[in-house]
Parts: C-alpha cells; structure tokens; sequence
C-alpha cells in the first residue's frame, strides 16, 4: 500500500502499482493512530525517457546526502551543474530538518513540544510557527479521522515503549490509567494568538506520525529555494520528491518484500513533485 498526495492540489489518493500501471486502491475507512517510527524498506531509482533532455543543457551530476534526526536517517538527493552550490543547498536543507527535530521531539526535554506537554493543564501557551502549523494540521487529520489519528496519544506510546525494553505487555489497569490523558478534543488551538491550551494534566503530545513529513516538506523548501528543483528528500518512510531526474518520466519508488533486502515488490510509483509514505518496522 502506498500513499500518494499531489503537490498544489491538496489532494491525497492512495494507489496500489502492478507492473506499470497505476491502478486506484480504495482508501482506508480509518487512519493508524499513529505512524511507526521505522519504515519498510524501498528503493528509489530512476525511469528513462530518452530524449527529454536538451542536448546543450549543463551536465548535471548526481548527489546524495545524509545526516541522522529525529531518530532516523535522512537523505538528500539531487541533479546540480554546480557542486559547491548544490552541497550549500543541501547543507541547509539538512540542518532545517535538525532545527525542526529540536523543536518537535518529545525525546528532548527541552524542545518547545516537550515543553509544552509540561504545561498542561495549565492556562494557553503561545508557540513558534512550526508547532503551530504541525499541529494544525494534526487537529485537521484527528477530526477527520475520528481520532485514529491522534497525538495526544503520548502517555500510551510511553507504555509501549517500556514494554519494547522489559518485554512485558502493560497491564488493562495501567492502560486504563492513561486513557484520561489521551484525546485530541483535549487539544485546544486559539488561532488569533497562535496558542495552545492542553485541557487535561499529565498530557504528552507525540508527534511521531507527522513530523517527519513536514520535516522532508520543509527541507524541499529549502532546495527549491535555493534553486535545486530535481530533488529527493527522504526521512524514515516520509519521501518528498520534485521535479524529475535528467531523461526520466519522474523518480521511481518501489518497496523491498518483507525482511528482504534486494528483491523488490511488483508495486511502485512513478513521481514528480509528490510525496509519498510507507509505514513498517522493518528499518527501525
């Protein structure tokens, strides 16, 4: 299953491909409460279409970056004529991507989130423009989804965490003692002041299912800005792509088969100037 949203449209369609073509796949009634940390692992290549490219364009060479945040590796891959400027580029691109993780962990104890999940309870709180619109948007897909999406759900990801090291399940009464902290209506946003009031005490926002893409979204900025247009940027399973390589149709994603490593699935995509997200444990 793959998730594809078309840039400029604000549409989001999810697609299933099989040897090509592109065939549509209904959307799930419900959305996961929340996104894994890790990803199933994919391979991102390119799809000639020879003669695209004017023979007198610049030569652009290929370049790949990465750098470790928010738990996970990201990577910058782009098409530049100019090295210096491209590293530059990426460069920015990469510490806008750690500015954002300091700002939106919950395993910092002094980014703004983990601040102010320390507030709740308490009167509003006013917060930077990143938070504001991570949270935005999260409010907007918790109302849509009914509250499958959800990250408030902070104080059960820590229950589970815990039982990741111990190897013991949390108890129905632990479970049940958190279950009060939790619930997206308790998130409360005033749009006039850009503030924040979490309506319960001992609430934990997590932001797992979200940040990362905003994250690549927000690094493609960047590179665009600095006028790098085919570009890659990928966090986890969190995939932002612009415009197409040199003589290609547009980048091509595809996943590897469970606990695989070579061998690739018959689905894939074909995109330009999208993103695109998988989900799984397999690169944790």
């Amino acid at each position: 299953r793959l998730q594809r949203k078309e840039h400029g449209q604000g549409e989001t369609k999810v697609v299933m491909a099989v040897r090509g073509q592109r065939i549509p796949f209904p959307r799930r009634k419900r959305l996961a409460r929340r996104a894994s940390l890790g990803s199933l692992m994919f391979l991102m290549i390119s799809v000639p279409t020879f003669g695209a490219e004017s023979s007198k364009a610049p030569r652009l060479e290929r370049l790949e970056f990465t750098e470790i945040h928010m738990g996970t590796e990201f990577r910058v891959v782009l098409y530049a004529s100019q090295r210096d400027a491209a590293t530059t580029s990426a460069k920015q691109a990469l510490a806008r991507i750690g500015e954002l993780d300091r700002l939106l962990s919950d395993y910092r104890d002094d980014s703004e989130l983990t601040l102010l999940s320390k507030r709740s309870g308490s009167p509003p709180v006013p917060v930077g423009d990143d938070l504001w619109s991570v949270l935005v948007r999260a409010q907007e897909v918790a109302r849509q989804s009914e509250g499958a999406f959800d990250v408030s759900v902070g104080p059960a990801v820590r229950l589970w965490r815990r039982a990741r090291r111990t190897r013991q399940i949390p108890t129905p009464a632990r479970v049940a003692q958190v279950l009060p902290r939790i619930g997206f209506e308790k998130i409360v946003l005033i749009p006039t002041t850009k503030e924040v009031e979490l309506r319960s005490n001992e609430m934990i926002l997590d932001l797992g299912g979200i940040a990362k893409g905003y994250a690549v979204d927000e690094a493609m900025k960047v590179l665009k800005k600095g006028g790098f247009s085919r570009a890659m940027v990928v966090g986890g399973g969190e995939i932002a792509v612009g415009e197409a390589p040199p003589d290609t149709q547009g980048w091509k994603i595809a996943l590897n088969g469970p606990g695989e490593t070579s061998r690739l699935q018959e689905e894939y995509l074909v995109l330009s100037h999208a993103n695109v997200s998988t989900s799984g444990d397999a690169s944790q």
